[in-house]
Order: C-alpha cells, then structure tokens, then sequence
C-alpha cells in the first residue's frame, strides 16, 4: 500500500516468472509482463482477473533492454559495466536449462554484454529518440541500482530519466 496509480502516466506493470507475479498482478489490476512464455501462470493471470473483474492484459516477453540514463555513455560503462555484468551471469546462472527470459544474457565480459544491447546506456536524447520511434508503447525498464551498482550511479540515471525523458514524452 498505497495501491500503485498509473494514471495518466507512467503505466506501471508487473513482471515476474510464474504463479507468484500473475497473481501478484491480478490482485493489483495491473497488467502482467513475464519474464518468459509461461502458459501455467498466463492461464492463472486471466483467472485470478476473471475472478476480480478486472481486464487481463499480458504484455509479452519478448526482449527488455535494462536501461540507465547518461550524459556520457561510455563514462557509464566504465563506471557500472561490472555491475550490469554481475547482474546478467547472476540471473543467467538461475535458469533452467533451455529457459530463456526477456532479458537473457550470454555474455561473459562487460564488452559482449554491451554489444548485446539488452543492458543499454542511453543519452536523454536517444531515449526521446526511442520513444518517438515506437509511439505511445515505447517501454523503459530503468534498472538503477542491479548488481550492486553504486547509488550515486543510479541516482544520476535516474535523475535525467525524470528531469530530461519524461518532460520530451509529454
């Protein structure tokens, strides 16, 4: 509590990998984006809606980018590569074998995970930039402080989030 407010913006969702997260969901009203295709926890999600009278809406999985905001990307990198590293093997190394989720990674070095393009530093601008592209359902998943990444680090990201993206959406 509070019960979370998604009105007018920014739309807030729920994730998660299974009977936890699309109840979780349900219970909210809010819409549902696993991690990975799910069909049991997918069928539970519409249920526990059904049930509550609450439109189900499951946002597929696809792939996320995990995102920080920067002035200086390649200052970022240097500065949180290691962390946004640890994050990605971490989650990898908890998957099942053959489980693959939206934000999967194989990369064993902070090069390959850059050159991956799910954990993404953007500039301010070239997330407007994003977000004109793919209109009013562009998606940022910020992820300030994965991995043990320095507060002061995901602070920053999130400051120009909110003090230089969110005005260019409108």
């Amino acid at each position: 509590s509070p019960p979370p407010v998604t009105q007018p913006h920014p739309p807030v969702f729920v994730g998660g990998m299974g009977r936890n997260g699309a109840r979780r969901a349900a219970r909210f009203g809010l819409p549902f984006q696993p991690g990975s295709n799910n069909e049991e926890a997918f069928a539970l999600y519409r249920e526990e809606c059904e049930k509550r009278g609450v439109p189900a809406v499951i946002l597929p999985p696809g792939e996320t980018e995990l995102l920080f905001v920067s002035e200086d990307p390649d200052r970022t990198w240097d500065a949180v590569g290691r962390y946004l590293l640890h994050d990605a093997t971490t989650y990898a190394s908890w998957q099942p074998a053959g489980q693959r989720s939206a934000v999967h990674s194989d990369a064993t070095t902070v090069e390959e995970l850059r050159a991956e393009g799910r954990s993404v530093i953007r500039t301010p601008e070239a997330c407007s930039e994003k977000a004109r592209s793919q209109g009013p359902l562009a998606t940022f998943v910020l992820y300030p402080l994965c991995g043990g990444t320095p507060p002061e680090e995901g602070w920053k990201s999130l400051r120009l989030y909110a003090d230089k993206v969110m005005p260019a959406l409108g």
